[in-house]
């Protein structure tokens, strides 16, 4: 059987990926699904300097403390594009499948951010500026927080996933006046 490690999107943690665990397990499978730092129930772990080589280092601890080889490592979203393509290049001999979900590796040295629209990234931009404390992502305003994600508007799992999405990183510092 295959052994399998799970990573989840932006604002996500390792639970939202519970009902595809419990299927590959009860198909024999060895899985191992990870939250981020900074992210899920480690949003607290969060630091102005988690970045995406912080996310990396987590997935490549998990591996070689867990002594996993022939992994499919299977990335949504952010894990996707950036950290699954970070650690398959740090331990190839370890890495047997890349499966991205609403995903893709991104061309060396481009950002997530750079394939939004342009009015995305002006928007993101003036958050930054506005709310800026040196780290953190929040989720889009005007939008619904917790952020609903497709298997939330299912009948079978509503409820269940956006209740626990996070956002990443602390929050910013109260204003003073």
């Amino acid at each position: 059987m295959a052994t399998y490690v799970l990573l989840p999107g932006f604002w996500l943690g390792a639970w939202a990926w519970r009902p595809v665990a419990d299927d590959l397990r009860g198909r024999g499978h060895d899985v191992h699904s990870l939250s981020l730092t900074g992210m899920g129930e480690r949003a607290h772990l969060a630091r102005p300097d988690t970045d995406p080589e912080t996310h990396i280092t987590d997935v490549l601890n998990l591996i070689r403390y867990e002594d996993l080889h022939d992994v499919v490592l299977v990335g949504h979203s952010y894990a996707g594009a950036v950290v699954v393509p970070g650690v398959a290049d740090r331990m190839p001999d370890r890495i047997s499948r890349l499966v991205f979900i609403d995903s893709g590796p991104l061309p060396d040295g481009m950002s997530h951010l750079e394939f939004t629209p342009p009015e995305e990234q002006s928007r993101n931009a003036e958050l930054v500026r506005a709310e800026g404390a040196g780290g953190g992502c929040r989720p889009r305003r005007g939008g619904s927080w917790p952020p609903k994600c497709p298997d939330c508007r299912t009948t079978r799992s509503n409820g269940w996933c956006g209740c626990r999405c996070r956002s990443h990183g602390p929050p910013p510092p109260p204003r003073s006046g």
